[in-house]
């Protein structure tokens, strides 16, 4: 039975060692969320180089607005010894203690941020950062529950407070059609996948890709999950 992850808002996330299958430009990211506090708090973070020298990450955060949750994409990027961020929140809000699923789109090219919210698209913004650069991938990690150790020197920061279920990624810039077939059937056949995480009491990585997380700290396992779904498997079909 797939089951959340419960993160205590302190100290602990997960994480993977950066792979080829998580080295993607667009992308979609998705996952369940049951948040227990109002608060900046990172759940999905990736990392990686853009151009030949400027080392640079992406976050998929709740940040606290006048005491609402609001979903936000944070682009950081650097140039020389300077460190730069756009942050992109969106005017989609997430409510404490229910389960909500919530998913990112990205394009890297015209730099567009989708945000849908239970399956529906709510709100569409642009990372003025990202333009038409053509990102190069460095050695740093996807992380899940914090923004992780993405720069390489243990900096971890914005624990997520709450249970996850669910985690889900794609290497393309999927469209309103997929996000609405998938949010409430995510499946480990779906082509395009590069990570999804079941928590089968485990961190093993359900697609082809196998990008395997670890624990930075202690981590519990949840049955409170938004729904139960019997998921097929290879060669059940």
């Amino acid at each position: 039975m797939a089951k959340s992850i419960d993160f205590s808002g302190q100290s602990a996330y997960i994480e993977e060692a950066d792979q080829t299958g998580l080295n993607v430009d667009d992308f979609t990211m998705m996952c369940w969320l049951k948040t227990n506090s109002v608060g900046q708090q990172c759940f999905m973070a990736k990392a990686y180089k853009e151009g030949s020298h400027n080392p640079a990450r992406y976050a998929f955060r709740l940040l606290d607005d006048t005491g609402v949750n609001y979903l936000t994409f944070t682009f950081y990027y650097k140039f020389g010894a300077q460190v730069l961020q756009d942050v992109v929140q969106s005017g989609v809000s997430v409510s404490t203690d229910v389960w909500t699923h919530v998913a990112i789109v990205f394009t890297a090219g015209n730099g567009e941020v989708k945000f849908y919210k239970n399956g529906v698209l709510e709100d569409t913004q642009t990372v003025v950062g990202s333009g038409t650069n053509v990102m190069e991938w460095t050695a740093v990690g996807f992380s899940i529950g914090a923004s992780g150790d993405q720069d390489g020197v243990g900096y971890e920061t914005d624990y997520f407070d709450g249970k996850i279920f669910a985690p889900f990624m794609d290497n393309a810039a999927q469209d309103a059609t997929f996000i609405a077939s998938k949010h409430r059937r995510i499946t480990t056949l779906a082509e395009s996948a590069v990570a999804f995480y079941e928590f089968k009491d485990n961190l093993e990585d359900s697609s082809p890709e196998t990008n395997h997380l670890t624990a930075n700290g202690t981590i519990t396992y949840s049955t409170d999950v938004p729904f139960i779904e019997f998921i097929p498997q290879i060669g059940m079909l």
